[in-house]
């Protein structure tokens, strides 16, 4: 769910919310930094345990994921011809989002070729895929309440929205090369703190103007590189007996 402007004749995206403003835009800068400083202090103990899925753990999240998409995709084409636009509409930050995406795939695909080619393919998958959705997840936390644009079903497009980002940042977690480091930790934090920004100078409002672009498209950019840490630094590591992951390791 992108930033966009209203529909209008030039709109490019479907939905629309409401910037915050005065003592709203205060607290929630205020409560992203503290969550950005939480990240920070989680990242100094050099990475966070997750549990790993099993094998049958992984057959549920991918029919899951690929379930919650289905369901979701029908509603966004019906916001999208309640609104008079293309169920293909865009936000301005796309291209970015785009490139780092291909960004994320490669760096990670080549990073972790020493597994086997089909490894690391699926390695750079789960972090292109994962990438916006470090971003997404706050996101629609934040302008959810302020949405403005006449969404259909809200509640179940919010759900079925919700389940596809979860699953999706579960992708990762197959991998035995991926853990939370303290670079992907700080990396979150760092987004985190651009939200902070963005509250701060512009109220979180759509990227319509040139801050709020900027610091949507910055905070975009550090969710992939998050995930994409994630996969530096960390040996390949069998599950331990609980199911959880070894810590990040540094590099």
């Amino acid at each position: 769910m992108a930033a966009f402007a209203p529909a209008t004749g030039s709109s490019v995206a479907l939905i629309d919310w409401r910037a915050f403003s005065g003592l709203g835009s205060v607290v929630l800068a205020a409560v992203l930094l503290v969550a950005a400083a939480g990240c920070v202090l989680l990242g100094r103990k050099n990475g966070v345990r997750v549990p790993r899925p099993g094998r049958a753990w992984k057959v549920i999240i991918v029919l899951a994921w690929i379930l919650s998409i289905l369901l979701v995709l029908p509603l966004f084409k019906e916001v999208a011809t309640r609104t008079g636009q293309s169920a293909f509409g865009t936000g301005p930050v796309l291209p970015i989002t785009l490139a780092s995406a291909v960004g994320a795939f490669v760096a990670v695909a080549y990073l972790t070729r020493g597994g086997g080619l089909a490894p690391a393919l699926g390695n750079g998958f789960a972090a292109a895929v994962a990438g916006p959705m470090v971003f997404e997840l706050p996101f629609i936390l934040i302008i959810t309440p302020n949405v403005t644009t006449k969404v259909p079903h809200p509640l179940l497009l919010f759900t079925f929205f919700l389940l596809v980002i979860l699953t999706t940042l579960c992708l990762p977690l197959f991998s035995t090369r991926f853990s939370p480091n303290r670079y992907s930790l700080y990396l979150l934090g760092a987004m985190l703190a651009v939200f902070g920004l963005w509250a701060l100078a512009t109220g979180y409002s759509p990227p319509g103007d040139p801050v709020s672009f900027t610091l949507n498209a910055v905070s975009k950019v550090l969710g992939f590189a998050a995930v994409s840490a994630g996969f530096v630094g960390n040996p390949a590591v069998e599950p331990e007996p609980l199911g959880y992951s070894t810590p990040g390791q540094a590099l």
